[in-house]
Formats: C-alpha cells, structure tokens, sequence
C-alpha cells in the first residue's frame, strides 16, 4: 500500500471498500471537492468474492471508480457508483434482500437521476 500513499503524481484514494474475508477495493485519482478528474485507477483484492464485481470490472475499461462499497457480510453483494469514459455516473449492485434493493433504486432514482 506504500505507492499509493507516496505517489509522486498527487493522485489520491477516491474511495475505498473492504469486503468479505479481507477482499478490498480502492480507487485512486485526481479530485477536488466538486469534480473528479479523469485518469483514475483502481486496485481491488477480492479474494475470489464477489464474482459479479469482478466481472463487471473486467468488462468495462474505462471504469472510474467514484464510490464503492462492499458488504462485509455476504460475498457477493456491493454497490458500484462509477463513470464508464464520460462524465455520466452510473450505478451497478447485487443485493441479495429485496427490500434494500428497493431502497438502494429508490435512492438513486431520487436522488441521483436527473429529472
């Protein structure tokens, strides 16, 4: 974890997950209090958990990481929200119970989508 606390670029943790049996995710960029920049990257361990993730990772490579977490209970549930190459954030989870499934839709369809 030493490079990314010394980095020499001014690069910061953006955000930062840890999961089931030890398995992490952090995102690291450039950002200042109202935008994040472009150029971030991300460092994930997930120590074979959380499948889904993993897959959706893989597939997307221009993923900018703006916030994640992970539930430290279950090993495949999270929430992603992330940029995919534009400046649009997006939502991607598994949530095994339905009904905090319903409240994370709720939540963003409130919140985060504009009208």
């Amino acid at each position: 974890m030493s490079e990314i606390h010394r980095r020499s670029d001014g690069a910061k943790v953006l955000a930062l997950a840890f999961g089931y049996k030890d398995s992490f995710v952090i995102s690291i960029g450039h950002a200042t209090r109202s935008a994040v920049h472009e150029g971030c990257s991300h460092r994930m361990n997930l120590n074979g958990y959380y499948k889904d993730l993993r897959r959706f990772v893989k597939s997307n490579a221009l993923l900018e990481i703006l916030a994640i977490a992970l539930d430290p209970k279950i090993k495949t549930d999270y929430i992603l929200i992330y940029r995919n190459g534009d400046d649009i954030p997006r939502i991607n989870w598994i949530c095994s119970d339905p009904k905090r499934e319903r409240v994370i839709s709720d939540w963003w369809l409130r919140e985060c989508t504009p009208n």
